[in-house]
């Protein structure tokens, strides 16, 4: 089972959070996921006209945030951000249970399933060399940049997710299956 190596990570990156949601304020695009991520959590849509008017960013951080050069307007006025939307709708639900920690929270999590299946693919193509693999698998789970990237909203740690579980996806249609749909397969549709 991968539960203790996803498990011991992810207890690490929980325990760096109070110190960095203090001594790391939201930089860089953080900020502007962050936001887009309360405006879909709180309001259901992609328009920052209102978020920024309310100065919304209050609930994550100290320092104001006006629209980037660059940002799509809408024929009303509307203000988008050019930021992607898929990682603020993954964090959104998170983000609504408890804001700001909740959305931190989701991305420990997505780091530390980072360095199991890290670990789960070197135990594919190296399985002669569980030391080698256990020895990498630290390196990735403990070392940067996942832990530095562990608590900040960028969209690396995700993207980086999907590498591994592709490549799982892929090995998987290796092995024999039983007939019909299970568990594993409806998770990874």
């Amino acid at each position: 089972s991968g539960l203790p190596f996803a498990d011991l990570p992810f207890r690490v990156y929980l325990a760096l959070l109070p110190w960095s949601a203090t001594h790391h304020p939201p930089d860089g695009d953080e900020p502007y996921y962050l936001l887009l991520t309360h405006s879909m959590a709180n309001e259901g849509d992609v328009d920052l006209t209102d978020n920024y008017a309310r100065e919304d960013w209050r609930h994550f951080m100290d320092r104001a945030i006006e629209p980037q050069p660059g940002d799509p307007v809408g024929p009303g006025g509307e203000l988008y951000s050019r930021h992607n939307m898929l990682l603020p709708l993954v964090l959104a639900p998170a983000y609504r249970l408890a804001g700001k920690a909740g959305a931190l929270v989701w991305m420990a999590a997505m780091a530390a399933a980072l360095a199991w299946m890290t670990l789960r693919l070197a135990r594919h193509y190296t399985p002669d060399l569980p030391g080698a693999n256990l020895l990498a698998y630290g390196a990735v789970a403990f070392a940067s940049p996942l832990v530095l990237y562990s608590y900040q909203v960028w969209v690396e740690v995700p993207a980086a997710l999907l590498t591994p579980f592709a490549l799982d996806q892929i090995l998987a249609l290796e092995r024999p299956r039983p007939a019909g749909w299970g568990r594993d397969q409806w998770l990874g549709i």
